[in-house]
């Protein structure tokens, strides 16, 4: 029987980068900024969130994280695919995710 278990090597905490041009020096400086992640619901990112709420006082809803887009790179990519030989045709990167998805927002 499988369990929900997720081992990691890595201390999320290094999957933080701040500019040393943005003013921030500790993690509740984050609050009411814009953080950038690839994306939101990765597992790192589930972890780091986690980890400034409980370990560092900066609620989940007190930073606006912003996600990437598949635009540049999601067309870079299904083009390397094509001329790869994985894809019979070229795709519109837009075909290959539901409808539903392909509005963009900010969590």
């Amino acid at each position: 029987m499988a369990i929900p278990a997720f081992v990691s090597r890595a201390f999320r905490h290094n999957g933080i980068y701040v500019s040393p041009a943005s003013g921030i020096s500790a993690p509740a400086d984050l609050t009411g900024r814009v953080a950038g992640v690839a994306e939101y619901q990765l597992t790192a990112n589930v972890w780091i969130r986690g980890i400034l709420a409980e370990r560092y006082g900066v609620p989940v809803a007190a930073v606006r994280y912003r996600t990437g887009g598949l635009h540049e790179p999601g067309r870079a990519f299904v083009r390397y695919a094509w001329e790869q030989g994985l894809f019979r045709t070229q795709p519109a990167p837009e075909a290959l995710f539901a409808a539903e998805t392909h509005e963009a927002y900010v969590i």
